[in-house]
């Protein structure tokens, strides 16, 4: 970039996704360093807690490779290298659900994208479809229709693609959502077997030994879970964040100024769920306008406070900050009093992503009602 020059949007987008993608670099290397000397404390028989001596030396050796066997009808007391075993384990648990969680925002993502096409087709598609049906109200209103099957409607589906087409559009979006009702039930289970053996640890703090640890972990894991797996969808998702987000995020494709209803009138009760919701109420979604509250238009260059939940455009609440005769400004949103700094304001990459995706779709939406209009307005004439 030239001396003096200043940076276009996207060339500042690119620069923090270099910076963020050298800092993701930096932490894989540090925590590979970090694995090698772990793997090295273990050989040697140290770590935080101290040295380990001979004989927790060659238990270490026999724990690292757990199964089932190794503790049926065994018991099992509280030494460093059991208890340092068992929280390696809660982090592993911990680790796979969080490639889950990430699993789960890519099937959303695609789920969007094909919403997105579903319903945001090119004007050259969708105002041809529009055209065709005024050139029949036309025609209707004029007593011109001939009954031939060339004038008339298209058989085409609300979203302006042939039934045959939407059929198939509709069957992959209920696989993605499928998708993401088994990543939640897997996250569930496991975050179940995480709790199982935080409850085991405590157990060998408190009293030293576990008599049958494979018995004792399925027993409090089975506990802990209860009648999930059986229960509906009703019950499994009404109240699940990651499924909220999910119908959330698809539904802004198509309802950018309406609020998402409870996502539980997206789901099929069992036969013991209650019959009316009369005793839980439940809150329908918020309306995303991806529009930046001082400049009340979409956001450009979005960031995000890190002191309370408010997002805005970069410009806008930099020179709110620095116009202030103290190094901070309070929020400009109304009912908040949080103070805020620049270092309080950090890049949102993903706000600005939906913000632009938003302001396209609006855009092209627009393009293709003029178009329709504009073909509508030729017929008449």
């Amino acid at each position: 970039m030239a001396r003096g020059r200043i940076a276009t949007p996207e060339e500042e987008e690119e620069e923090r996704d270099h910076k963020e993608e050298s800092s993701r670099k930096k932490r894989r290397t540090a925590n590979g360093k970090k694995a090698s000397t772990s793997a090295d404390a273990d050989g040697n028989g140290s770590d935080s807690e101290g040295p380990l001596g001979e004989d927790e030396q060659e238990t270490a050796a026999a724990l690292r490779g757990w199964t089932v066997g190794t503790f049926t009808d065994k018991p099992v007391q509280a030494t460093k290298v059991v208890l340092q075993q068992l929280r390696r384990s809660q982090d592993l648990l911990q680790s796979q659900i969080g490639a889950m969680e990430t699993s789960v925002g890519k099937i959303q993502d695609v789920a969007c994208a094909l919403e997105d096409c579903r319903w945001g087709l090119p004007a050259k598609f969708s105002s041809k479809s529009k055209a065709s049906s005024s050139k029949m109200k036309t025609k209707s209103a004029r007593g011109e229709t001939d009954g031939n099957d060339d004038e008339q409607e298209d058989p085409e589906s609300e979203t302006g693609v042939d039934e045959a087409t939407e059929k198939r559009n509709e069957a992959t979006a209920k696989s993605l959502e499928d998708k993401v009702k088994q990543l939640i039930d897997e996250i569930k289970i496991i975050d179940c077997r995480m709790k199982a053996v935080g409850e085991i640890i405590s157990v060998l703090q408190q009293e030293e030994q576990v008599e049958n640890m494979a018995a004792e972990m399925r027993r409090r894991f089975e506990k802990i879970l209860g009648n999930y797996v059986k229960a509906s969808d009703w019950t499994k998702y009404k109240n699940d964040k990651l499924y909220k987000d999910f119908k959330q995020a698809v539904w802004d494709i198509r309802h950018v100024d309406e609020a998402c209803p409870p996502v539980s009138t997206f789901l099929e009760k069992g036969p013991d769920d209650p019959e009316s919701d009369d005793d839980d109420i439940e809150m329908g979604g918020t309306t995303q306008d991806y529009k930046c509250p001082m400049t009340l238009m979409p956001y450009e260059n979005a960031v995000s406070s890190t002191k309370c939940p408010h997002s805005f455009s970069a410009a806008a609440i930099r020179e709110h900050i620095t116009q202030s005769s103290r190094r901070s400004a309070k929020c400009p949103v109304a009912g908040c009093d949080k103070m805020l700094s620049l270092s309080d304001i950090k890049p949102n990459a993903m706000l600005q992503k939906k913000s632009d995706q938003v302001k396209a779709r609006q855009l092209r939406r627009r393009e293709e009602e003029e178009a329709a209009d504009a073909e509508d307005a030729e017929l008449i004439e």
